[in-house]
């Protein structure tokens, strides 16, 4: 507790340097009128400081938020690849290209006439891709 005290006497005697030596600084660089309080140009200052150091974080933030979306687009471009991809893959199979299928795609069923899965028990169904039943 006494450390926190001593950091923050430090602190305030470290703000009161500062700000003496800005008042310096400034009524020595500047002509000051008399209805003008030496205080001001310190106070604008900081505000200039401050208002340059918010315009800096908040491009900082559109600069994140930017490649946040772009890393995005680039992450949904290489999934729909992949599922493109995998899709060229699973749908190769008999159970997708020959003229007649099982309605649930089982593995290694399908056939050139009409009948049931010998997994599944269902009736076969007519394909409809165009290339069904083609081996060219």
């Amino acid at each position: 507790m006494k450390s926190r005290k001593l950091f923050v006497l430090m602190f305030a005697f470290f703000l009161g340097t500062l700000l003496v030596t800005s008042c310096k600084q400034s009524t020595e660089n500047t002509t000051v009128n008399e209805n003008e309080h030496p205080m001001e140009n310190v106070t604008d200052n900081l505000k200039e400081a401050a208002n340059d150091a918010g315009d800096v974080a908040k491009d900082a933030v559109n600069d994140v938020k930017e490649a946040g979306k772009e890393a995005m687009d680039a992450a949904g471009d290489a999934m729909d690849d992949m599922m493109d991809a995998t899709d060229n893959i699973v749908k190769s199979g008999k159970e997708y290209t020959s003229a007649f299928i099982c309605p649930m795609h089982c593995k290694d069923s399908g056939s050139d006439k009409a009948g049931k899965c010998p997994k599944c028990g269902m009736d076969y169904v007519k394909n409809e891709d165009e290339h069904a039943g083609h081996n060219h």
